[in-house]
């Protein structure tokens, strides 16, 4: 058992490692990654290089972190708010940073929903090193390919 799930432990890591194993290599790495809080964030590179800038460069107002990222930034608000819209009518009672980790609470179709919170993490991360915000389509359009229908 890792730190992150000693310091986590209400979150069904079981269940998310899983889940996580179903998804292709690329987006799989890429959960693993976040999920053990490795991304390589600006903050997490100004832990090791004080010299290096930790301020996130969408919103240029807060560190960059994981969350921050993820759901935090004022500039991601649209697609994150689309996506949390998405989680709670699926059944999804789970706080933000719990639902971002991937854990639901009891809903229905695990699967397709863990699979639409890995391609909204992946698309971000993947937009975040082109240096823009993803769009909703782009996270929808990997989902659907992801998990057809």
């Amino acid at each position: 058992m890792g730190k992150l799930e000693i310091l986590r432990p209400n979150l069904d890591w079981p269940r998310i490692w899983k889940e996580t194993a179903a998804l292709p290599s690329n987006i799989r790495e890429t959960m693993f990654l976040f999920n053990k809080r490795l991304f390589p964030t600006r903050t997490r590179c100004n832990r090791l290089d004080p010299a290096k800038d930790d301020t996130c460069p969408i919103c240029l107002q807060h560190p960059k972190t994981d969350e921050h990222l993820i759901f935090q930034c004022p500039g991601r608000l649209t697609v994150w708010s689309w996506l949390e819209g998405i989680m709670r009518q699926k059944g999804c009672k789970s706080s933000k940073e719990d639902l971002i980790r991937g854990h639901f609470g009891p809903i229905g179709n695990l699967r397709q929903t863990f699979t639409l919170l890995a391609a909204y993490v992946f698309t971000t991360w993947k937009a975040r090193n082109n240096q823009r915000i993803p769009c909703q389509e782009e996270v929808e359009s990997l989902w659907k390919r992801l998990c057809p229908q």
